[in-house]
């Protein structure tokens, strides 16, 4: 029952008592295994979110690693910032709470853009700059998903999807972002993308 005061007492009919609740929400009953009480969901992993795209396309040129230009995540549905950590000048997702969280991205590459023979030495990375860090790590590497060779004697015109995905446990204000390599001998182009991941623990 409830009283005057909009405290909750409640006795059962064997005369065991729950601790007494004054009005806070999302309150959940637990035990030590002698002594009840009310306790508070901590969790933070329903407050950070993000999933970023390409609003164009990206040259990456031979021999340079080069962070990924997701510069939209504003576009519902397919993209989105809760918590707004995702900068979208930087390209970076900054961690706001120390803990584990998901991480994965996709990306469409076309060429190599020039004349030669391409042998598929390119990649594309997470990487993890820690607070406080002076350059950034590759944490994970991507999986070439398709590759669709439509030139003749050599590899001009390939479509190639990578894609990555991983769970990461990072620090409070570590940055996360997408990096591509190509030793190809030419450019490639990247078309389309995202990025995304959230908090899970």
């Amino acid at each position: 029952t409830t009283n005057a005061s909009g405290d909750l007492d409640w006795t059962s009919a064997s005369g065991d008592e729950l601790p007494s609740q004054t009005g806070h929400s999302g309150k959940f009953l637990t035990t030590n295994g002698s002594t009840a009480s009310w306790d508070t969901v901590s969790g933070t992993a329903a407050t950070t979110a993000f999933r970023a795209t390409m609003s164009g396309s990206q040259d990456i040129a031979n021999n340079i690693t080069t962070t990924i230009t997701f510069d939209t995540d504003d576009t519902a549905p397919t993209s989105f910032d809760l918590g707004t950590n995702f900068d979208t000048t930087t390209y970076k997702y900054t961690a706001p709470n120390t803990g584990q969280y998901y991480i994965g991205a996709a990306t469409r590459w076309i060429g190599p853009l020039g004349v030669g023979t391409h042998q598929m030495d390119d990649n594309m990375y997470i990487y993890r700059h820690p607070d406080g860090g002076s350059e950034g790590v590759a944490v994970n590497f991507g999986t070439m998903m398709k590759d669709n060779i439509v030139g003749e004697n050599n590899y001009i015109g390939a479509v190639t999807v990578y894609q990555m995905s991983s769970i990461l446990s990072l620090t409070a204000e570590d940055d996360i972002y997408i990096r591509a390599f190509t030793e190809s001998g030419e450019a490639f182009r990247i078309t389309a993308g995202h990025f995304e991941g959230f908090q899970i623990a």
